[in-house]
């Protein structure tokens, strides 16, 4: 990304030449956001790419902890791989090991329970915010905005007499970004947790139901036994009381039906003669 998207294709370094020969505040402000915009475009694919990888390495794995380990490892090994092809210093700083904090908080929040394209949105906006951090004069010692385009940048401010306003409105949004993520992240997690409960809860409700539903019929089903056999003793006792060989088939065919009858219930009533059903016509 650094190889491919410069501070000379984004018109950065026309804005910094533009302050040098005719400094403005509003000149300096656009230069400013034009700074880390370009900070974050560049950033946020290899700290994305690691977040996500750390995600799924974690899940299919089952090893929670690669969701943190990962981020950690790949994020200071990217920088150092940038610095060996790349002429412009890409500086690991403090916004740098703010934001792989970051990523450790934010998996500490979601717990798993975030969906990447939302995970990935909030963290853009953090990336975001965290940049501005660059640009806040009184935080250079601590590491904030130590490249040369930065450094750069804050000496014309100072030189400007702007370095109070310039950290003033890098921190107001700053912390306008960094808010509203982390207002995001728990608003989401909440909702995210809520709709699996919900969904856990009807899952629940329906196998209860079906549960309910399975004795009510075993009960229903049980019962039928008590008619079956109550047909089955008068039948038996017309083929006692009558000689009528007709009357005799007739019995004869409902003690067959009896009989299947009574076999289909004992398939629903027990398990282990489970079968088949079969099917008896008459004519």
């Amino acid at each position: 990304m650094p190889l491919w998207l410069g501070a000379d294709e984004v018109g950065l370094t026309f804005l910094i030449e533009q302050l040098e020969t005719n400094p403005s505040g509003d000149t300096l402000m656009m230069t400013a956001f034009l700074l880390v915009m370009l900070n974050t475009v560049r950033a946020l694919p290899h700290y994305l790419g690691a977040l996500l990888l750390g995600d799924e390495l974690g899940y299919r794995l089952q090893r929670p902890w690669l969701k943190i380990i990962v981020p950690i490892v790949i994020i200071p090994l990217v920088y150092a791989i940038i610095n060996v092809y790349n002429p412009l210093d890409y500086y690991f700083g403090g916004p740098a090991l703010l934001l792989v904090t970051s990523i450790v908080v934010l998996q500490r929040i979601a717990k798993g329970r975030l969906r990447p394209i939302i995970k990935s949105f909030v963290f853009s906006q953090l990336l975001f915010g965290i940049q501005w951090l660059d640009t806040v004069i009184f935080l250079t010692p601590f590491s904030f905005g130590g490249g040369p385009i930065s450094t750069k940048v804050k000496d014309i401010a100072v030189s400007l007499g702007f370095e109070t306003t310039l950290s003033f409105y890098s921190l107001v949004l700053c912390s306008i970004f960094v808010g509203n993520a982390i207002v995001l992240a728990i608003y989401l997690t909440v909702s995210e947790q809520k709709w699996t409960m919900s969904q856990d809860l009807n899952i629940a409700r329906g196998e209860m139901i079906e549960s309910r539903s399975g004795r009510e019929a075993m009960h229903l089903v049980h019962d039928l036994k008590t008619p079956l056999a109550l047909i089955e003793g008068l039948n038996s006792l017309i083929q006692m009381k009558t000689t009528d060989k007709e009357i005799h088939d007739y019995t004869e065919k409902i003690s067959d039906s009896i009989q299947s009858t009574s076999n289909m219930v004992s398939e629903i009533l027990y398990d282990e003669r489970k079968n088949w059903c079969t099917l008896v016509y008459y004519y």
